[in-house]
């Protein structure tokens, strides 16, 4: 394969595709680099170390890092060394092991650097070996093994000047052409959830028409006008194409918690209803992607339903013909569930998101036979508490593309399926693109997905005083993209936000009305998860990250500079005398929060049955946090945990001195409010209402004098496209 190109004036990098085998992970594992196999960024001394590994093999007729399966193997390079040559050959030259073993370090820095100072070494070793004064390692050498020795040596420098003429050859090429986005739908409203038809030329979706108008439709790639296959009152959810191209099945709400599994024919024919689910429309609606999966003998659907009410979701066959269902996954009792099915190409790995909450997710994979029962348990592919869900396989069966992040800042990577790898971001639809809903052609030349039309703005409103009338909110930050997650300092005199204004998630400050924005965090890859608050001294900010395939707390200077690790976990924040950190992780299971020394040190558990997104009371004395959509609090000494509000949308609240201020769910009429609960009375008033058709998006913070709430609005021109990749690869 070849290596990643140095980045031009543009940043472009360009990789061949790979010619390994199918299962392997990008290249044979047992002659694959330490880098190679965390997959990092390779240059040539990750071919300089494979060199070494062939060349060990030629002397000993053993493999430099033996192992019974692929991830014994890739242990083995990673942690490992290889054995001495001379435990399996007497006689050969010291100088020869010493070349070897310098190829098979593991720091690159520490390997020959280029192949010239390898061909030199062995030049001087053919020079001293024919010359006769070369020392041996054991015992003198007979002349037939070094002259097997040296054959071997020659073969292997052929082997790979015979590669690296080719590789140069190939290089010199024309390269292969960067995978641009196009738009394949620009109409106005939502344009959602898009199928492709097994020729890989159709598209199945389901739009609005920006009237709210849902119906399924289905475009001619490369033609003008969709035609509208079905219309309802209700939202239709997440087509899919039979994999013979006659039938589309999807998704239609009942009800706030049900939803039926129809069929209709792709041309003409009117729909039919399979079966009647269990459905958290709320979570459908959000993101519209594939809840439904076709069986390759087209005779079963899976989808996500419930035995019972009180179950989480599972996934379940759906026959086509009688409606029949069987269970297929059973996850944790107090989890949320399992949704977004996707079968490999070889009809023998499931992979699909399991929800520990509604906001915490990653990807699983589970063997299923040919008769589709499971021959396993689910594994855990991705680990990270911001969310992976929506996976989509990619032809060879290799990878799978899926959607990471939560609310409208979705984003779509890339992971290996079999092996270690971390995932990767592709880059036409990155960090704060709000990018979902991933489908891939049967040809694997194309990928659809569907892209948001999304900003959202900092707003601030005036808090009245106790039983007065707030001002009207008015916009205080706001630029083209997303900015969120304001939070003032502990002087009221900043503000510190979360936004994608430089293209990436980063931390920013700016003064509090607004000006003089700073960019504080430079971190390019990670997606800003939660930022949570600032230190008590006002020098630093707590937020968290994703890092690879986990998520991290991290803290920064105000001044900016290089974020300092704290914990694996999310939604760091600062007791008030600043000697603790909370923070959120599942590391025991389920996710609870624990606190850690600001100085370091081993975290302890705070809460036994659940929490996320802590937060200290003013006094010290009491620690509030999220639990199933309420807000809970328990004493900073420990004890019993008490729920103080039913309702908590978006994670919006703050903690002031005389009470919480925080957003409800909506109400039976749609409509958002700003709510005060009092420490005092324990009543609650009505602040200020949001206007109706408006996202209230995460990010809501009170000011230390409680004059000024801020909280996170949309710009009033939410839509989405479908865009399509055709050189997808």
């Amino acid at each position: 394969k070849l290596t990643e190109v140095a980045e031009s004036g543009e940043g472009v990098t360009r990789t061949l595709e790979s010619l390994t085998e199918e299962g392997m992970i990008v290249g044979t594992v047992s002659y694959m680099s330490p880098e190679q196999g965390e997959g990092k960024k390779v240059d040539a001394r990750s071919d300089i170390f494979s060199f070494g590994a062939v060349l060990y093999e030629m002397v000993t007729g053993q493999r430099a890092f033996p192992g019974e399966s692929n991830l014994a193997i890739l242990t083995a390079i990673l942690r490992e060394e290889p054995k001495a040559i001379s435990q399996f050959v007497k006689g050969v030259p010291q100088e020869l092991e010493k070349i070897i073993k310098r190829c098979l370090r593991k720091d690159r820095q520490r390997r020959w650097q280029t192949m010239t100072d390898v061909k030199v070494g062995l030049q001087d070793l053919k020079e001293e070996m024919d010359s006769g004064s070369l020392a041996a390692a054991g015992m003198p050498q007979p002349k037939r093994r070094l002259g097997l020795i040296w054959a071997a040596v020659l073969l292997a420098l052929v082997a790979a000047f015979a590669a690296f003429l080719w590789l140069t050859h190939s290089s010199s090429k024309t390269p292969p052409s960067p995978m641009t986005a196009i738009p394949l739908t620009s109409d106005p409203g939502f344009e959602m959830a898009p199928s492709f038809s097994p020729d890989g030329n159709q598209v199945a979706y389901v739009a609005d028409g920006g009237k709210g108008d849902w119906g399924l439709y289905i475009k001619q790639i490369g033609s003008g006008s969709p035609f509208l296959r079905a219309k309802s009152t209700r939202e239709e959810i997440g087509p899919l194409w039979s994999p013979d191209g006659g039938s589309i099945a999807f998704l239609r709400g009942l009800g706030p918690d049900k939803a039926a599994v129809l069929l209709i024919p792709a041309l003409n024919g009117p729909e039919r209803q399979l079966a009647e689910i269990h459905a958290p429309l709320d979570l459908m609606e959000e993101l519209n992607g594939p809840f439904l999966l076709w069986l390759p003998d087209g005779k079963w659907l899976v989808t996500s339903d419930k035995g019972s009410a009180g179950e989480p979701f599972g996934l379940f066959l759906v026959s086509v013909e009688t409606g029949e269902k069987r269970k297929l996954t059973s996850p944790p009792a107090k989890w949320f569930g399992d949704f977004y099915p996707a079968l490999s190409p070889d009809g023998h790995t499931l992979a699909f998101t399991r929800f520990v909450s509604d906001a915490q997710s990653d990807l699983y994979l589970m063997p299923i036979s040919s008769n589709y029962a499971p021959e396993g348990e689910p594994k855990r592919l991705t680990f990270d508490d911001q969310g992976d869900k929506m996976p989509a396989w990619t032809a060879n069966g290799r990878e799978i593309v899926f959607v990471h992040g939560s609310e409208h800042f979705h984003s779509l990577w890339r992971i290996g399926a079999f092996g270690p790898s971390a995932p990767e971001p592709l880059p036409f639809a990155g960090v704060g693109e709000g990018a979902t809903s991933p489908a891939i052609s049967r040809q694997g030349n194309r990928l659809a997905y569907m892209q948001g039309l999304f900003d959202t703005d900092i707003w601030r409103v005036d808090v009245p005083d106790y039983g007065g009338k707030a001002g009207p909110p008015k916009m205080l930050i706001s630029s083209t993209r997303v900015d969120h997650q304001a939070k003032f300092s502990p002087d009221s005199k900043r503000i510190a936000l979360v936004s994608y204004r430089s293209g990436n998630s980063e931390v920013w400050i700016c003064d509090s009305d607004g000006s003089n924005p700073v960019q504080v965090t430079s971190m390019n890859w990670p997606f800003i998860g939660t930022l949570s608050g600032w230190s008590p001294d006002g020098e630093r900010v707590a937020f968290s990250a994703t890092e690879q395939e986990s998520s991290a707390a991290y803290s920064v200077s105000t001044q900016g500079g290089k974020p300092i690790r704290l914990s694996e976990g999310s939604a760091p924040n600062w007791s008030g005398d600043g000697q603790w950190i909370y923070f959120s992780s599942d590391r025991s299971g389920q996710a609870q929060v624990w606190k850690i020394s600001a100085r370091g040190g081993t975290p302890l558990k705070v809460t036994l049955n659940g929490g996320d997104l802590p937060v200290e009371s003013k006094d010290g004395k009491t620690l509030f946090y999220l639990k199933n959509g309420g807000l809970w609090k328990v004493s900073i000494q420990g004890g019993e945990e008490s729920r103080v509000l039913d309702s908590i949308y978006q994670n919006c609240f703050a903690v002031g001195h005389k009470g919480i201020y925080f957003i409800p769910k909506a109400d039976e009429t749609g409509v958002l409010y700003i709510q005060n609960y009092s420490f005092g009375s324990g009543k609650t008033r009505r602040i200020t209402e949001f206007p109706k058709e408006r996202y209230v998006g995460y990010g809501f913070d009170i000011s230390p004098d409680e004059r000024w709430i801020l909280f996170t609005l949309d710009s009033a021109s939410m839509g989405s496209d479908l865009m399509l990749v055709e050189n997808f690869r």
